[in-house]
């Protein structure tokens, strides 16, 4: 079983993070439009931290980190990061370049990964935890079948204020692509 797919949707390539792509992630995860509803990092985020971290959130045996690529085009990331095999949980993240907004993109790239965590990981339930404020990114998991959970209230900081975070599951049992 691999974990580090290359998928392919109708019109994205999602090839796993390579070195290459290190300015790509690290000019994205550093634009206001991004990292205002990126807690996962202290942004704005160095070249330096970039290439330190390149091993924990891009390789190993519970990652799933790829680059979306429309042509010869990047146009966001997304994954599975962590997943616990002991749980069969994944936690889906993903962004897109904000000249890329609109366009369907992250709901396309993200079926290609819900479909392959549950067919090809065997994971039992993926997670999305999103902070409120990102509707857009709330619209792609309700479209995708994920139920709201619940709210951990005022629990982020980001933008000078504290934010809820909206948590979001999906089961192997409730999982229809949208085919």
């Amino acid at each position: 079983m691999s974990r580090t797919p290359y998928l392919q949707t109708e019109r994205l390539e999602l090839r796993p993070v390579t070195r290459d792509d290190e300015a790509f992630l690290n000019s994205h995860l550093n634009h206001p439009k991004i990292r205002q509803h990126i807690s996962i990092f202290h942004t704005p985020y160095s070249e330096m931290e970039q290439a330190d971290s390149y091993e924990e959130f891009h390789t190993g045996d519970n990652v799933v980190s790829l680059v979306l690529w429309d042509g010869d085009e990047r146009v966001g990331h997304a994954g599975l990061m962590p997943f616990i095999d002991r749980n069969k949980l994944g936690n889906l993240g993903y962004w897109i370049a904000p000249e890329y907004w609109g366009k369907g993109y992250a709901t396309e790239a993200t079926e290609a990964i819900i479909q392959f965590g549950f067919d090809e990981l065997g994971l039992h339930r993926i997670d999305a935890w999103i902070e409120a404020p990102n509707e857009g990114s709330r619209r792609v998991v309700e479209k995708l079948g994920f139920t709201h959970e619940g709210t951990k209230r005022k629990s982020e900081f980001t933008g000078g204020e504290w934010v809820d975070q909206v948590i979001y599951g999906l089961l192997a049992s409730e999982w229809e692509p949208e085919a």
